[in-house]
C-alpha cells in the first residue's frame, strides 16, 4: 500500500518508491558473485573515478596560460600529441555510485586496502602509506572484499 501525502494548496500526490533502493532483495544462490567479480567491480569503479574530471581542486591563477616550451624539434611538429582523457559513460558512473556506499561502510584500513589495490597500487606502497606490512595490507584487502561479497549477497548493492 502506498502512502498518500497531501498539501494544503495542492492536489493529492502519491509517494513513489525508486526502482532501486538500498534495501534490495537478496540475490538468489545461483547469482552469488565470487571475490574476483567483486575485485573487478572495484577496479572498474576506481578507473571510472580516475577518469572523472576533477575541476575546482586548485586555484586557477596558479597555472600559466603560456603554451608548453618546445624542447626538441620533434615536439614542434605534433609527434608528441596530448593524451585525451577518456570520459566515463553514464552506466559506468552509475555502477560506481552503487558501489561507493558499500565501500564506505568498510572499516578504514580495509577500505584503504581495497581502494588502493583497485587503483593498481602495489602492496608495499600501500603498506608504507598505511604504516603496516604488505602482508597485512593483503589480509585487509581480502577481508574487505569478503565483506563486500556478503553485502552484495544481502542485497546492499549489485554489480
Amino acid at each position: 500500500m502506498t502512502q498518500q501525502m497531501t498539501y494544503p494548496d495542492m492536489s493529492r500526490y502519491t509517494r513513489v518508491q525508486p526502482c532501486w533502493s538500498a534495501a534490495a532483495e537478496p540475490l538468489p544462490a545461483a547469482l552469488h558473485p565470487g571475490e574476483e567479480q567483486v575485485r573487478a567491480a572495484v577496479a572498474d569503479a576506481m578507473e571510472t573515478l580516475r577518469c572523472l574530471g576533477m575541476t575546482g581542486l586548485f586555484p586557477a591563477r596558479v597555472r600559466s596560460a603560456h603554451p608548453e616550451i618546445v624542447r626538441q624539434v620533434m615536439e614542434s611538429y605534433g609527434h608528441d600529441a596530448e593524451p585525451v582523457r577518456r570520459r566515463p559513460t553514464a552506466r559506468e558512473i552509475g555502477r560506481m555510485d552503487r558501489l561507493l556506499p558499500s565501500l564506505m561502510a568498510l572499516p578504514v584500513d580495509e577500505r584503504m586496502a581495497v581502494t588502493g589495490i583497485g587503483l593498481g597500487l602495489s602492496l608495499r606502497r600501500l603498506g608504507r602509506a598505511m604504516g603496516i606490512s604488505y602482508e597485512t595490507v593483503r589480509r585487509r584487502e581480502r577481508e574487505g572484499i569478503s565483506a563486500l561479497v556478503v553485502a552484495l549477497i544481502a542485497g546492499a548493492w549489485w554489480l
